[in-house]
């Protein structure tokens, strides 16, 4: 495990513009690990009690679906963080899995939600972060087609074909 420098800090995206002492206690309390390509940094349904925050490389977000295929949710990258939605205190949900090698920086989360108290920037860089996961899951929502649509267009085609070929 290595320490984090208040200059890499700053050059972070979820950093940016917050107070010098925050920067101070961020740089006192984080950590950094390196992790290779295919490592796992949390599964589904774990008790997470740690942030994660990407330093460098970039890590994938995925579900698996009933086949049991991965279906990746978001690629994330440098200064992005990862899971900042066990601030809510319940089990993660979803799987995070190195993409490519990465140095991710982790802090408790208490520790953590600690700094946010007194630092409104860092609050509202966070809310901003999840904001943009909001944002990008309607347009992936958008995207793609519902099972329901998908069935309701399934039995119109059948009824059609039963219509103009079906037996009696």
């Amino acid at each position: 495990m290595n320490k984090i420098t208040i200059e890499q800090l700053e050059d972070l995206e979820i950093f940016k513009h917050i107070s010098k002492t925050s920067y101070e206690k961020l740089a006192e309390l984080g950590e950094v690990k390196k992790y290779e390509a295919g490592t796992h940094i949390f599964r589904d349904k774990e008790e997470v009690t740690t942030l994660y925050i990407i330093v460098s490389g970039s890590v994938s977000l995925y579900k698996l679906n009933e086949n049991g295929h991965k279906r990746v949710i978001f690629i994330l990258g440098k200064g992005k963080m990862i899971n900042d939605v066990i601030i809510q205190g319940l089990p993660s949900s979803i799987n995070c899995e190195v993409f490519e090698h990465a140095q991710i920086l982790s802090y408790d989360k208490n520790t953590f939600l600690n700094i946010m108290e007194r630092d409104f920037i860092l609050s509202k860089n966070i809310m901003c972060s999840l904001a943009m996961k909001v944002r990008r899951l309607y347009r992936q929502l958008k995207n793609t087609t519902g099972t329901i649509r998908m069935e309701k267009r399934l039995a119109a085609k059948l009824w059609k074909l039963s219509k103009d070929y079906g037996i009696k």
